[in-house]
């Protein structure tokens, strides 16, 4: 079975370090395009919000092909998620993901570009064991006429052990 990786964002107060100041900096703005993005995947959405993604951002993640990049690559990148036929997208569903994040363990933001690092605890089934994977989500960020979009996304995993099923 092919695993899909994502992360759940959810809301809460930045820690900040070594970046700007924490009131300088509008997290809310910034991590908009990222809830976004996890709340149509959590609903199983086929097809991906509106304004999260630059037109040119880079995605990487730990299932084939692993980098997506130019344009519709945001696009291409959640097909490959959520699944693009019926059979793929009831297989997403099958993983019963849990997942969630920290506050950022570092933010920073310079002019129109931002950065920052998401803790995250992904737990899911795959072939019948249960899964808890951490984790780090790096996204970059793009301020792009009013608004923040996400210019670039990855997900590195720090381990992954299998737990006792529900």
């Amino acid at each position: 079975m092919k695993v899909r990786h994502f992360v759940f964002l959810i809301g809460g107060a930045a820690l900040l370090a070594g970046g700007a100041k924490a009131d300088s900096i509008d997290l809310a703005a910034i991590a908009a395009p990222a809830h976004r993005l996890v709340e149509a995947i959590n609903r199983g959405d086929k097809t991906p919000p509106a304004h999260v993604f630059t037109k040119d951002a880079v995605v990487l993640d730990d299932f084939a092909p692993y980098h997506w990049s130019g344009k519709s690559n945001g696009k291409l990148w959640y097909g490959e998620l959520v699944g693009t036929t019926p059979e793929a997208q009831s297989a997403f569903s099958d993983l019963h993901a849990a997942l969630s994040v920290e506050a950022p363990q570092f933010a920073r933001v310079t002019g129109e570009s931002g950065y920052y690092v998401l803790p995250a605890l992904f737990l899911f089934n795959d072939s019948g064991k249960r899964i808890r994977q951490t984790g780090q989500w790096v996204i970059n960020v793009k301020k792009v006429k009013d608004e923040w979009l996400i210019d670039g996304h990855a997900f590195a995993i720090t381990s992954e052990t299998e737990i006792e099923a529900k």
